[in-house]
């Protein structure tokens, strides 16, 4: 059988042979096969060509997905459902065209002189002769044959079926190189030789199918832009590189779920709009692809001259984030229209948040206020602003630096790293290690002025993606930044030692006013932060503060406050970083047992019950506390 080779044709070559082969004139004894890579469009063609087929010139085309097919039961089913509409019109009896039973056949093939292959397949239950006047009339496409979970050389037996015994005309949709490892890819390529009688290549044809999935957009000023920037579309599909057609598609969907979020000023910057189409497009190929996670998001979206600065200077090999910068040289990654949460989000949640990508495009410098620009963002815009400019906004940024003006971590980290990137980039006097010890100096001043979070009231927070205000964070990746940050998390953890004491108390108070709050604040659980999980803040509880405390709680808080010291410590953390609350612990539940010999008999029962039932058996498997023989074992 021959093999479609030539390199230079288009796929208008395969409409050609396809309207030859399915001409109700021509009569052929054997199949079709279109192969190609997933996404390179092989679908999208075939159900075009049989959208085509109106002329009563041409026979009817019935379409058949094999993707995840167990039994040939089910290719029936899909055969019949497709045709009754048919058979229903001319008033055929149906009944009994489609066998109830399976029928089990030794199948053969005759391959001539090669060999004859035999092996048990299903053979179809339809039988299309009573379906149509002649076989010339009928047409089975079988598309996705290397996601068929029926072994490839059983499905071929049974297509084969329909081809030697029925006479129907049948086409074939494969990408072969996913059959290729499998271990029965030799007899496959026997029994294709016997039933395929002519292969065609499909290649990504993209202008047509770029215009054909812009066309779908649904809505109009998004289709109407998009029409425009097809040229656009096209480099980006090129340079990664890829003939996968469906993740091209999939990246224009992305998009257009942003642009429906576009107000008419943001439309009013077509710059903006192209920019923002380019990213997106490149980070899907890029995801889709494999080639950047969501953890290397945030270096894509770093300073691509501090990037190139870093390679110039340490020879250092390219990374992949280094080889997509490369691969897409004129696309901005570090553009600031959308922000690194809202593409994380899209590209790897699939949602928007429609109020926060309108906050962060009123905040880009595409559409905020000049003069209202904060310095740092002026100072990052040397591709935007002349050299006074830029200059100014450096002097503003360092009296603000010097008068300690920024304080949120987040803000205060991207401040460091532009100032470690105007240093890399000549744009101050100081080097960098001169600025890692005045960032780490300013660290220090906040500390002594009381100004640094108490982490375990809200954790140091320095950007979801390595980024802050739209900007991923400037020389991000290098190590003055990751030193400053290591010495700002040791600062942030002795402050909240520190006011460990404090926090113990206002433990206490949350335990009177909510006593499911507060076990949620203690234990890790799934439905909030809980800060003090592996912090031994309870020992700085007095005991008989607690004692008094829980004896004055309902018997539901009660029970509720019991279960979640149990649920605090039954992963081992009393022998870890909890340790030193196991004498308190101890204490608590000694204490606990004599105050219950005081209350009347159903608190008493209540008490001693919770405690046997929660404190006890895990007291009990401590090494430390094996020893402690709790009062009226046993006694309810």
């Amino acid at each position: 059988m021959t093999e479609e080779s030539d390199n230079t044709l288009s796929n208008e070559h395969i409409f050609e042979y396809l309207k030859y082969y399915c001409d109700r004139e021509n009569s052929f004894d054997f199949g079709v096969m279109i192969k190609g890579p997933w996404g390179v469009g092989k679908t999208f063609l075939i159900k075009s060509f049989l959208a085509s087929l109106k002329d009563k010139k041409f026979i009817t085309g019935i379409y058949i997905s094999l993707y995840g097919k167990t039994l040939p039961s089910q290719i029936d089913d899909d055969i019949f459902q497709q045709l009754h509409p048919v058979l229903g019109s001319k008033g055929v009896k149906i009944l009994g065209l489609v066998a109830k039973g399976l029928i089990k056949s030794a199948t053969k093939i005759d391959l001539g002189k090669i060999e004859t292959v035999t092996f048990d397949a299903e053979l179809p239950s339809v039988n299309l002769k009573d379906m149509f006047p002649s076989p010339k009339d009928c047409l089975i496409v079988f598309d996705d044959l290397e996601r068929c979970s029926i072994p490839v050389v059983d499905i071929l037996g049974y297509i084969n079926s329909f081809v030697e015994h029925e006479n129907v005309k049948v086409i074939v949709i494969a990408n072969e190189k996913e059959i290729e490892n499998r271990a029965e890819f030799e007899r496959y390529k026997t029994i294709k030789e016997k039933l395929i009688g002519k292969t065609l290549e499909v290649r990504s044809v993209e202008s047509l199918a770029v215009r054909n999935f812009v066309d779908s957009v649904s809505n109009k000023r998004t289709r109407d832009f998009l029409k425009v920037e097809i040229n656009q579309i096209l480099d980006i599909h090129k340079r990664s590189g890829s003939d996968n057609l469906r993740i091209l598609r999939q990246g224009i969907w992305d998009f257009e779920r942003l642009a429906v979020c576009f107000s008419e000023s943001h439309w009013k910057s077509i710059e903006a709009m192209r920019l923002v189409l380019r990213v997106i497009l490149a980070l899907s190929y890029e995801i889709k692809l494999g080639r950047v996670s969501q953890d290397e998001l945030p270096e894509l979206r770093g300073n691509s001259i501090a990037r190139a600065m870093r390679r110039q200077s340490k020879a250092a090999p390219p990374t992949r984030v280094d080889e997509v910068q490369d691969r897409y040289p004129d696309v901005e990654f570090e553009q600031t229209v959308i922000s690194p949460t809202t593409i994380a989000n899209l590209l790897f949640r699939g949602w928007i948040d429609r109020f926060v990508l309108a906050r962060d495009m009123e905040a880009s410098s595409y559409f905020a206020d000049p003069s209202q620009e904060p310095a740092w963002k002026t100072a990052l815009g040397v591709w935007r602003h002349n050299d006074d400019v830029v200059e100014q906004a450096c002097i503003v940024l360092e009296q603000k630096f010097r008068s300690r003006e920024f304080i949120e971590p987040s803000e205060m980290f991207m401040i460091f790293g532009v100032r470690l990137f105007l240093s890399e980039a000549g744009l101050v006097e100081e080097d960098k290690a001169t600025i890692q010890a005045e960032c780490i100096e300013y660290i220090n001043d906040l500390r002594d002025e009381g100004k640094i979070r108490n982490k375990y009231k809200e954790e140091a927070f320095f950007g979801s993606f390595g980024g802050w205000g739209g900007y991923a964070f400037p020389c991000g990746e290098t190590e003055e930044f990751r030193l400053i940050k290591t010495h700002y998390a040791g600062v942030v953890d002795e402050v909240a030692r520190e006011g460990i004491p404090k926090s113990a108390l206002e433990l206490l108070d949350l335990m009177k006013e909510d006593s499911i709050k507060f076990g949620r604040m203690i234990f890790v659980n799934a439905f909030e932060d809980s800060p003090y999980w592996d912090v031994p803040v309870l020992s700085y509880v007095p005991v008989d503060k607690f004692v008094s405390t829980l004896l004055q709680l309902s018997p539901e808080s009660q029970s509720s406050t019991i279960v979640a010291l149990k649920l605090r410590y039954e992963r081992g953390g009393v022998e870890h970083q909890l340790k030193e609350e196991l004498s308190w612990l101890e204490k608590l539940f000694t204490a606990l047992r004599s105050k219950s010999e005081t209350l009347r008999p159903t608190s008493r029962f209540r008490i001693n019950s919770r405690l046997d039932q929660y404190i006890v058996p895990y007291l009990r498997d401590l090494p430390s506390a094996r020893s402690l023989k709790p009062a009226d074992e046993g006694s309810q």
